[in-house]
């Protein structure tokens, strides 16, 4: 690494390089070329965006020029890279990603590092420096820029000199994606399936119970929840309003956290058949409170579990607790979407409730369901990249509010049907995702009751000791009322 003043300089070279190129175009802009369509990997895939070119990454500064997005002020026309830069002001809004790379010189990471045994500290080792640096970017003194420009809208170097042209707006997203590698997050399954390889983990990426137990934060992505963190000092602007932002952001998010999770689990099968030292199951996959839960009077008894069978963990109850709701909404959110099929990830379900799932049948099962989840997650790409002709129908926020309540209850409502936090807090997002964009007067005592009741399951806070602490039965027929009330409530006729 280098010095300060060494980074400084380097920076201010890359700056004055970029702007001479800017220049150079605007006084006679050349033709927009195309490379060749095979230029991104996994282009011919029809869920496009799902694998970044190896190679192209630049530093952060080559945006920063005043004639780019480094102009004005944060949150002023084309102040995009002020607005991501970290402000080191105490109490002042950021964007996290910024600040990714400095947080592995802090305390715990330095624990982390050393219980894990790590060679080398944690800003020099690849299982950090993955999801918190851009890895491949160059010069390699910009790791310190933490998650940058280039690891959210893709390798720059073959886009950088022609995405301000007019001929590059004339592009489709996937023509954008497939001939330059650049990803259009406007499109908000590209932006999830993005987000969602460092978030919940892919094949070279995942935070495992080793990981874990050593201190790092336990993963708990909610895709509509993390637009909303507070403090997070956003560069844009979403096009779509409130109600059908937060409704298509919410189903997004299920399909793709679901989607990466399973991928893992197939990734993690396949290791622990060729590897007999591989640790298998991954615990990092299941319920932590099966596990790692204080047994008092007044601790929530079993329930018949909505997902597992009475004395297993459940498999990504995050994930899984209310995928069905947002299958069943999806042609009703996206206008010309079908109800997905995922009659595979049904059969998984059912493997994953066992006590020591097969391996070889959760890798063939896992495969299946990803697939699945691949076609739901093309369609609503293609609904994303469609013009929008039909706004969202008023009452479908009603609609899913109720599915959601109805989900987390009992067919008769006397019960919750489950009592794991992570099956509640499924829910509870969901819910609060839908109150964001349509807010209802009726039900917004009831909400923020349920937010105080309930854990938020993107909070950068997600240890194992605190995630399900303070559940008591005494709060768990809180939560029970609150559902049962946004039921009622949300219901065609229901009380006012």
């Amino acid at each position: 690494m280098t010095t300060a003043p060494g980074l400084f300089v380097a920076r201010c070279l890359v700056r004055v390089a970029v702007w001479i190129l800017v220049a150079g175009a605007v006084a006679g802009p050349a033709a927009l070329v195309r490379p060749a369509a095979s230029a991104a990997p996994g282009a011919e895939s029809p869920l496009y965006g799902t694998e970044l070119p190896a190679d192209g990454y630049v530093s952060s500064t080559s945006c920063a020029a005043a004639a780019c997005h480094g102009r004005g002020h944060a949150g002023g026309m084309r102040s995009e890279y002020l607005a991501w830069s970290p402000d080191l002001r105490p109490g002042k809004p950021n964007d996290p990603h910024a600040r990714a790379y400095q947080v592995l010189f802090n305390s715990v990471s330095k624990r982390i590092a050393s219980l894990m045994e790590l060679p080398k500290p944690a800003h020099e080792t690849s299982l950090c420096l993955k999801c918190h640096a851009v890895e491949a970017v160059q010069p390699a003194e910009a790791l310190s820029e933490g998650v940058g420009c280039c690891g959210c809208h893709g390798p720059a170097k073959k886009w950088l000199t022609v995405h301000y042209q007019p001929a590059w707006k004339a592009l489709s997203h996937r023509e954008k994606w497939e001939q330059y590698g650049f990803l259009p997050v406007q499109n908000l399954t590209t932006r999830a399936v993005n987000c969602a390889g460092c978030h919940v983990g892919d094949a070279t990426r995942e935070v495992n119970h080793e990981l874990i137990a050593a201190g790092h934060p336990r993963l708990t992505f909610e895709f509509a929840g993390l637009h909303v963190t507070p403090g997070y000092r956003k560069h844009w602007e979403e096009p779509l309003a409130p109600a059908e932002f937060e409704s298509r952001a919410w189903v997004i998010g299920q399909a793709t956290s679901l989607r990466n999770a399973t991928k893992l689990l197939g990734e993690r099968a396949k290791r622990a058949e060729s590897d007999s030292e591989a640790d298998w199951p991954e615990f990092a996959g299941y319920s932590c409170v099966s596990c790692h839960r204080a047994i008092r009077k007044d601790t929530p008894r079993p329930v018949p579990r909505a997902q597992q069978t009475r004395g297993k963990s459940g498999w990504e109850m995050l994930s899984v607790a209310a995928v069905d709701v947002a299958a069943e909404f999806t042609p009703r959110v996206f206008v010309g979407a079908a109800v997905p099929r995922l009659v595979a990830l049904g059969e998984l379900r059912e493997v994953m409730a066992k006590g020591s799932p097969n391996l070889q049948l959760v890798r063939q099962k896992s495969a299946a369901a990803v697939a699945e989840l691949d076609d739901w997650l093309t369609a609503l790409q293609a609904a994303e990249d469609r013009p929008r002709a039909h706004a969202l129908a008023p009452e479908v926020s009603q609609q899913l509010l109720n599915a959601l309540a109805a989900s987390a209850l009992t067919p008769d409502r006397g019960a919750l049907r489950d009592h794991d936090p992570d099956f509640l807090a499924a829910h509870a997002a969901g819910c609060r995702a839908v109150l964001r964009g349509s807010p209802d007067v009726r039900l917004s005592g009831h909400m923020r009751e349920l937010v105080e009741v309930l854990p938020v399951p993107h909070t950068p806070n997600g240890r194992l000791t605190d995630w399900g602490s303070g559940l008591t039965n005494a709060r768990m027929l809180r939560v029970r009322d609150q559902f049962r009330d946004i039921f009622d409530r949300t219901r065609p006729g229901g009380k006012r």
